[in-house]
């Protein structure tokens, strides 16, 4: 293993070749691929009775009017008014939120991933967004969000096989699935991550809230229990973003996780530290894996609201690396690994701690 921090050389339309091969790729990952970018908002229906919104971008041939504006703040490179572009299927990738954002938080690398050919969903975990957020329900959200994200797959395939998707997605061929921060941690969960319900009961010893009492429930409604598994076998590969609390797993959950699964995080990170939430995360996995360290990044540095949030936020103040250096690199490692997993072998180069982006570690 290799453990040095790269300061990433990659800058905004590099198309350089990493493993210096004579084959050129007209579509490399550090750049817009050959798909235009489509998106639309619709619902699905959620555990416990929940509708939960659900963002779609998908591979487009044609679009028309303007970009699509996030929050009706910030444009993005997507188009409400689009034709999918069905002739083959498309990959899907579900992504996970984190605590206290929204499903679109980070739709710069949702946008690029459809560019390239994914078809990419992702939900509004309810009662943990900006907009409805509950502290006193965290431990509750924390087992229900795996839930949420298998519940949306399947509304999703619901809505493409009755609408203009049809044709776009295998339903049989699963999903990769990504998450940020909380969601880092929703993606080990349905990797095959068991929650270890004696430690969220140790953290609630001293609680009263209405997430503590869910989880003592869910306890005494299964003696002799001491985890929770909430996986989906559909789920073939992982990307965590900064992901949070790996001790919600115990010392072995993520050592059972055998989909290959990359880690991805910021040196300067003050809410999922390095030293404490990612690189102990990555450790504790065993299947294949990548750890890619981006130096100067800091938490909400991988998101693109920034201009939103202002600078007093980790990672999107001057004491940070720029937010568009970080997010080209996040950008360009998420297309590379949603191919490498989808049988591009051509994308390993991009990830290698000799020749990749900001490598930091692996392991096979």
């Amino acid at each position: 293993m290799q453990r040095a921090w790269i300061l990433g050389f990659l800058v905004a339309g590099c198309t350089s070749d990493p493993a210096d091969s004579d084959a050129v790729d007209p579509n490399p990952p550090d750049a817009v691929g050959p798909y235009a970018v489509g998106t639309l908002v619709t619902e699905v229906s959620g555990p416990d009775g929940l509708t939960l919104p659900l963002q779609v971008w998908f591979p487009a041939s044609e679009t028309e009017g303007s970009p699509y504006a996030y929050m009706g703040l910030l444009e993005g490179t997507a188009y409400e008014t689009a034709t999918p572009s069905c002739e083959t299927t498309h990959p899907v990738v579900v992504f996970s939120h984190g605590n206290q954002a929204f499903r679109y938080v980070a739709f710069s690398i949702m946008e690029r991933l459809a560019s390239h050919g994914f078809v990419v969903i992702a939900p509004d975990h309810l009662r943990n967004t900006l907009f409805d957020w509950e502290e006193d329900y965290w431990h509750g959200i924390i087992l229900r969000r795996p839930l949420d994200v298998s519940a949306s797959f399947d509304g999703f395939l619901e809505i493409a096989a009755a609408g203009p998707l049809n044709g776009c997605v295998d339903p049989e061929a699963g999903y990769l699935m990504m998450g940020g921060s909380m969601g880092g941690n929703t993606a080990f969960a349905i990797a095959g991550a068991p929650f270890d319900i004696e430690a969220l009961l140790a953290d609630c010893e001293e609680q009263t809230t209405e997430g503590c009492d869910e989880v003592r429930a869910w306890a005494e409604a299964h003696p002799g229990e001491v985890t929770l598994d909430e996986s989906d076998p559909r789920a073939t590969s992982v990307l965590a973003i900064t992901p949070a609390w790996p001790w919600v797993f115990g010392d072995d959950g993520l050592s059972t996780i055998q989909a290959p699964s990359l880690v991805l995080g910021g040196s300067i990170d003050t809410r999922t530290p390095w030293d404490t939430m990612v690189y102990p995360s990555y450790q504790a996995l065993t299947a294949p894996k990548w750890l890619i360290g981006v130096e100067g990044a800091g938490h909400y540095s991988f998101s693109d609201f920034c201009p939103v949030l202002g600078p007093s936020y980790n990672g999107c103040g001057e004491d940070a690396r720029p937010v568009e250096e970080v997010l080209v690199i996040a950008r360009t490692v998420a297309v590379a690994w949603a191919r490498l997993q989808t049988g591009d072998v051509d994308m390993e180069p991009w990830l290698s701690p000799d020749d990749g982006i900001s490598a930091v570690e692996s392991a096979p």
